[in-house]
This record gives C-alpha cells, structure tokens and sequence, in this order.
C-alpha cells in the first residue's frame, strides 16, 4: 500500500474555491492536501511542456526523465484521493472539469466537440477559460487554435500501437490506452467506478478491455479496494446471484413485479369508482325533485367511502412498490460494484 493509500481520513469538510470563485463541497473525510484545486507549483508536478513544430503541429516533451507511473483519476468521491499525487515518480492524468477537486495534475484530457459549451459544464464554472489558461498539456480532439497547450489525442498511433481496433467509448478507455501505448509500468485507476447509466452499459467494459491489454503486456494495474472496474458480484455458474441475504435480487424482483401488478390493478379500479362519483354527482345536479336528490346524495356518500378504502389501498401498495424497487436499485448497484449500503 503506498504512501497516499494509507493515509488516515480526518472528520473534515474541505471547500475548493475554483478560478471562477465558485464554490464547492468536496466528500467528508478527504484532508486538504489530497482536494483541489490543482496546485499547478506542486512539488510532484512532471512540467511537461507542448513543442510546436515547423509545420504547426504540436506534440508533448518531458522536461525531466519521463517517469514509469501514471495514476488516471476521474470523479469518483470514494477513491480519488487516493491517487499518488505526492509520489515524484508518477504522473497524474486529469480529465473534464476534475481539477476543482484533485490537488495535482501533468496532463488533462477533454476530448468532447462541446468544450467551449458553457452552459453544458458544471454551473458557475468555465470550462473554456479553464482550458486557455491550462499550463499542462491538454488532449483534445484537434489541437484547437484557442487552447494554447492542446494536443491532438493520437488516436491512430494508439491503435497501430496496441494493434487493436478502433473501440473507445470513453475520456477513461482513451486515457488507460494511451497510458499503455507510452510504455507506462504502472498504471493506477483512482475515482472512476462507471455503475450508472451509459457508464456502466458502454463505457465501463471498454475501459475493461484496455486494462486486459495491461494486464497481457506485464503492465501493472492498480485498482482501490472498493473499485467496480474489474469486479463481479458473484461467480456465473457457481453462484445463482449475489448473496444479500434474505433479501436476494430475485427475491425482490419477483416482488416488485407482485406489487407493480396490484398497483396498476387498483388504479385502475380507482379511477372505475372516480368515474362513478362523477357520475352521480352530474345525476344528483339534474334531478328534478328532492327525493331522487336524497336517493343520489346517499349513493354519493357511499361512493366515496368506497373509493376513500380503494386510495388507501393504493397508497398502501405503491409505497410497498416504491420500497421494493429502492431496495432492488440499491442491491444492483451493489451487484455492479457501487459501494451502497
């Protein structure tokens, strides 16, 4: 366990204040020394610098004796401390808008069209500012003019390199496959879990096979403990699912779908008894004499009483549906490796 990794967490909430005086709540529990912003004078710093060559182009050029390690940190509150920003033998790869949030940083990668889009990026912040006055190296999709440190990613070169296919479905997947092409004998993945959404369905396996490729070249991966890259909840055909307990994934499924049936059926029987209130109550206002209004009025109670019992048995069982459905969201997470209790 290195240095970082061993650090104790102190009961603290540490506030970044950006370039553009925004303010942000970092995680409790991470130390001041391990938050942003990015101190660009850090001691560790690699100062790489962009060369631009006769004929316009740009590439990258160590200063210093180019180093063995690379820690690629994304977002990820229960791990991105945990990156060797104070080890002067590796580098920290930075990506979107994450430098309000780690301490140090030698590359930066935005390789999205919409860069420049302010009201995309994170309220109170700009990003496009952000970029002009990067001193790092900053890959992106073409060496835009406007950001003076830019730097084409060198897409083709990786892939003649890696002798892979073209198949990148993330900032993730472009930063570990570069970070191999280069030689790296040390790769660290810190703050990046892809659980959610179009992380987990088409990013989260890219950035997995790349780590393959690590894996067959005798690079050396490292991974925090609570990390979902590289993990499963159970073993196909050993295990039938994850083992929760009583409370087993299939268990809650077949239950949720139990109550989401009641559920619809009820609701419907709700609105069958709405329309009979409604009903007599248009009834009751046409009657001609105070007799049929007597009849219409009694009938009206009963409805009432009748669809008063059918809401609270509704409400009932959507609230048993909602609580099953939330108990069946946290054990997928689980099952994808999020650290949800």
């Amino acid at each position: 366990m290195s240095e970082v990794e061993s650090l104790s967490l102190t009961e603290t909430t540490v506030h970044v204040v950006a370039s553009t005086d925004a303010v942000f709540e970092q995680s409790k529990g991470v130390p001041a020394e391990l938050a942003g912003p990015i101190q660009w004078d850090h001691p560790c710093a690699a100062h790489l610098k962009v060369e631009v060559s006769s004929t316009g182009s740009r590439r990258i050029i160590h200063t210093q004796a180019k180093r063995k390690k690379v820690c690629i940190v994304g977002y990820a509150e229960n791990s991105r401390h945990l990156a060797w920003y104070n080890d002067p033998e590796c580098e920290i790869w930075g990506v979107n808008q994450l430098g309000r949030f780690i301490p140090r940083a030698d590359r930066w990668f935005q390789i999205h069209h919409n860069w420049n889009e302010r009201n995309y990026w994170a309220a109170g912040t700009d990003q496009e500012s952000w970029l002009k006055a990067c001193p790092i190296p900053v890959y992106m999709i073409l060496d835009e003019p406007e950001i003076p440190n830019a730097v084409a990613y060198p897409k083709e070169w990786v892939k003649a390199e890696l002798q892979c296919h073209e198949y990148f479905t993330s900032s993730i997947a472009f930063m570990i496959a570069l970070a191999i092409a280069e030689g790296f004998e040390h790769i660290g993945i810190y703050g990046i879990d892809l659980i959610c959404g179009r992380e987990y369905q088409f990013e989260k396996p890219c950035a997995e096979f790349f780590l393959g490729i690590a894996h067959a070249r005798g690079v050396k991966y490292h991974l925090p403990e609570n990390s979902a890259l590289l993990w499963q909840s159970h073993t196909y055909g050993f295990d039938l699912e994850p083992n929760y307990g009583f409370y087993g994934m299939s268990k809650l499924k077949t239950r949720a779908k139990t109550l989401e049936d009641q559920v619809s059926k009820m609701r419907e029987d709700v609105f069958k008894i709405q329309g009979r209130l409604e009903e007599a109550d248009f009834l009751k206002s046409k009657a001609g004499d105070e007799v049929s209004k007597g009849h219409l009025a009694v009938r009206i109670q009963t409805i009432e009483r009748e669809l008063s019992q059918a809401l609270n048995l509704l409400y009932l069982h959507d609230g048993a549906f909602q609580e099953v459905s939330r108990m069946f969201g946290i054990l997928e997470l689980r099952s994808r490796g999020g650290s949800v209790s």
